[in-house]
């Protein structure tokens, strides 16, 4: 593995910060918005999300370069939703790499996706058995035709005692804002072990529902058998989880091929003739 220095540039006065001894940057940025880092930067919500003690500084990997991006977001305003369920401290550090098109940092980039995360973890409990691990705050920058949006979530691994226990970081989540709420949406392609159940592999998992000041949150995955795929639809609750099965259509083979599924043992049934 090659291991690459930065290449350090002084930001401009422009921007508030002298550094002509080519060293990192030291003396820090506040009151921050995206526009001050992206040229004609055009976003509807640009001044919900401030920086404080924001450093910059540049890179060039294998012919890449990049800005570093470090900064304090302000937990308020549009994020003061994620800073009460986070408990979290009134900012955020947060980082960022954003392609630089080969601009000096005395000059503002071109407007690019890029994705703003948090440099520590967070851990939340939903209630008993549910938890948010591995929990990241994210700003993610992307182009809509009405211009640049600016979303705030949170990302992460989704950890559900007996649904999970198996395959542990499987299954991620998603959490965003919406009419001053948090929603959640959380996917696996499958699921081993299911409810205690070795041989009980779900496919197509969804979790997805409120929480918060409410919880609800309803599951819904697929167990194939054979030709057969059952739905497992239900509710997570802080004091239950209650799944239950469905198909168009169930025969005594799919019953058979059921109970191999699980024990491997099989089900022996017996044909009369009448």
């Amino acid at each position: 593995m090659e291991i690459h220095t930065l290449e350090l540039e002084p930001i401009s006065a422009d921007l508030g910060v002298s550094n002509s001894n080519q060293e990192p940057v030291t003396d820090l940025l506040n009151n921050f918005k995206l526009s001050d880092l992206f040229d004609d930067f055009n976003s509807s919500n640009i001044d919900d999300f401030i920086f404080d003690d924001v450093s910059i500084s540049k890179s060039s990997v294998n012919g890449v370069n990049s800005l570093l991006f470090l900064g304090s977001l302000r937990m308020d305003g549009a994020l003061a939703i994620f800073e009460d369920y986070l408990g979290s401290e009134s900012s955020i550090v947060v980082a960022a790499t954003i392609n630089s098109g080969g601009a000096s940092l005395s000059e503002k980039v071109k407007p690019t996706n890029a994705i703003f995360t948090s440099v520590v973890a967070f851990h939340k409990e939903i209630f008993k058995g549910v938890t948010l691990v591995e929990t990241s705050l994210e700003l993610d920058i992307s182009k809509n035709e009405g211009g640049w949006s600016i979303v705030p979530r949170l990302t992460g691994v989704f950890d559900v005692n007996l649904l999970t226990d198996n395959d542990e970081g499987y299954m991620r989540f998603k959490l965003t804002e919406k009419n001053n709420a948090l929603m959640i949406t959380a996917n696996a392609k499958n699921l081993n072990g299911a409810f205690g159940i070795d041989k009980l592999t779900l496919d197509s998992v969804t979790v997805q529902g409120q929480v918060g000041a409410v919880n609800s949150l309803n599951l819904s995955s697929e167990f194939i058998i054979g030709e057969t795929a059952l739905n497992f639809n239900g509710i997570l609750t802080p004091d239950n989880m209650s799944i239950v099965a469905s198909a168009t259509s169930f025969g005594l083979n799919d019953l058979a091929n059921l109970f191999n599924e699980i024990s491997g043992t099989g089900l022996m049934l017996l044909l009369h003739m009448i």
